[in-house]
């Protein structure tokens, strides 16, 4: 650890309610050379999910500490850096680390380079823009990393208390149009490189989520060698696929991380739910 760093550990939590009720907290505590007092805050955010609350903590956490240099001219010059610390590790990839990444999209019209919208556009750019604000005024890198949920208690207890409090965020930030079901089972998600075109797959979709102008469906495949295991299609607003409801699917394009369909029929629950006691039951004969 850098013992001249400022240190942030940040948290999102949420309850898997209608309103996706969500809380954000974070902790900024200042190296010796600084001699101040940590700083902990929380508050209430709610129909974000949770990946874009813990983007936001992070957000947030920098926002209070860009706005303490601007009030302290000068302080956080005396700081060696700052490392942000974030529990969730998908919340610390390329995109949020390297901000080449992001001035590639921005000139790609926000596109990833298979030509698919990028999620969370607008927290990628609030933080990219916040790292380059806070760079001005604090010496030393700007560094986001992940930490395992046992070592961040102290966010993860911030996040917590504002997830039930009345203090809402007072930052504009788009909501998450993103509706949830239960899955039934609890597989990993399918390998995208052993299926192509034409394939069909009965399915049962359990979430659906905007992105951009169009629309990440996940779903559960419940027949064939990849029985139990998730699958990602991107579709436009005319292929929107219901949560709750069972589809057959046709392949079409088939990317490394989602796939888009040619094709889809609905089938009836009863008749897709008896397809899978026979799935399972044929699986239990095998094993006994």
């Amino acid at each position: 650890m850098n013992p001249y760093a400022i240190t942030i550990h940040c948290d999102g939590a949420m309850s898997y309610d209608a309103h996706q009720t969500g809380g954000n907290g974070f902790i900024i505590e200042f190296p010796e050379s600084i001699n101040l007092h940590p700083v902990t805050k929380f508050f209430r955010n709610d129909e974000q999910g949770i990946q874009r609350l813990e983007m936001i903590s992070i957000f947030e956490s920098m926002k209070e500490l860009e706005n303490f240099g601007r009030k302290n001219e000068g302080v956080l010059r005396k700081a060696g850096g700052i490392v942000i610390y974030t529990d969730r590790f998908s919340a610390t990839d390329e995109k949020l680390l390297n901000p080449y990444s992001i001035s590639k999209y921005r000139s790609n019209g926000w596109k990833t380079h298979e030509g698919k919208p990028v999620k969370d556009k607008d927290l990628l750019d609030k933080i990219d823009k916040m790292r380059k604000k806070l760079s001005r005024i604090v010496g030393g890198r700007i560094e986001i990393k992940y930490k395992k949920e046992k070592q961040n208690k102290t966010a993860d207890k911030l996040s917590r208390l504002g997830r039930k409090s009345a203090l809402h965020s007072k930052s504009t930030l788009l909501k998450k149009i993103r509706h949830v079901a239960p899955r039934k089972f609890d597989g990993q998600e399918i390998d995208y490189s052993l299926i192509f075109p034409g394939k069909e797959f009965l399915v049962h979709v359990y979430s659906w989520e905007s992105v951009q102008k169009q629309f990440e469906v996940i779903a559960e495949v419940l027949e064939g060698d990849f029985f139990g295991k998730k699958i990602k299609i991107y579709s436009d607003g005319q292929r929107n696929l219901h949560r709750r409801h069972y589809y057959k699917i046709v392949v079409g394009g088939v990317y490394r991380h989602h796939i888009e369909i040619a094709d889809f029929t609905e089938v009836a629950k009863d008749e897709a739910l008896k397809l899978v006691r026979e799935k399972s039951l044929s699986e239990a004969t095998a094993l006994s």
